[in-house]
């Protein structure tokens, strides 16, 4: 079996939004919070272990899906690396702007 970076790359970007979106939302929505809680003894071990799952069916997924070019890696790495920036700044942004209204 060959390791398609390709769809490696993508179900990283996947992951990353997965990753945003379970952040924010679980620290706007308690409920969400506690049920990741609930899940492990804490909702970071959550996130994490949801974000493995969702990279790892979105692997899954999208190599039969995704053909593995050359000419496409070089496109979804810089896609992967403005991704991986993208969210940490939005992530960052979110606790600055909480921090800043919370106090």
């Amino acid at each position: 079996m060959k390791i398609n970076t390709s769809s490696l790359s993508i179900s990283a970007i996947i992951s990353f939004i997965f990753l945003v979106f379970t952040v924010i939302y679980s620290e706007l929505n308690e409920s969400f919070k506690k049920i990741l809680t609930n899940l492990t003894s804490h909702h970071w071990i959550s996130k994490s272990i949801l974000i493995i799952i969702v990279y790892l069916i979105s692997y899954f997924i999208t190599q039969f899906f995704v053909k593995n070019k050359s000419s496409s890696k070089h496109k979804l790495i810089y896609a992967l690396i403005f991704f991986t920036i993208l969210s940490y700044l939005v992530i960052l942004g979110f606790f600055i702007y909480e921090f800043v209204n919370k106090t």
